[in-house]
């Protein structure tokens, strides 16, 4: 997931090489749907959406599974539990997928500025 969030934050570049052609990463990471509460969405990832005061993109799974990229700061974050859904997932009621350990998208955006605080200094 961080050679990923990694190729995106050096527009597609990977040790010299380009894998990703830095245009579809651009266009990629652009918004094109507003998604309220400043975040947008784009081919596959999720443009702000953390209420930091520099640009971010992000592809986030089930679970607390985020791959966050700041290319201002030169930082990709990666989190991921280690939950997996279980194999009944999709027999499971609304009240028992609750109960499933995961992390807010609130609380990724207090640990993503807490990094982002912690850089500065």
């Amino acid at each position: 997931m961080a050679r990923f969030g990694y190729l995106f934050l050096h527009q597609g570049n990977l040790n010299g090489k380009q894998v990703v052609p830095a245009s579809w990463v651009k266009e990629s990471t652009a918004s094109y749907v507003a998604a309220g509460e400043g975040q947008g969405y784009g081919y596959l990832w999720w443009v702000d959406g953390f209420n930091l005061p520099v640009k971010s993109f992000s592809a986030r799974g089930v679970l607390a599974k985020y791959i966050v990229v700041i290319p201002e700061r030169d930082i990709v974050v990666v989190y991921q539990s280690h939950v997996d859904l279980p194999d009944n997932a999709q027999s499971m009621s609304d009240e028992d997928m609750q109960k499933l350990p995961t992390i807010s998208l609130p609380q990724m955006s207090t640990l993503l500025k807490l990094l982002l605080d912690a850089q500065q200094k």
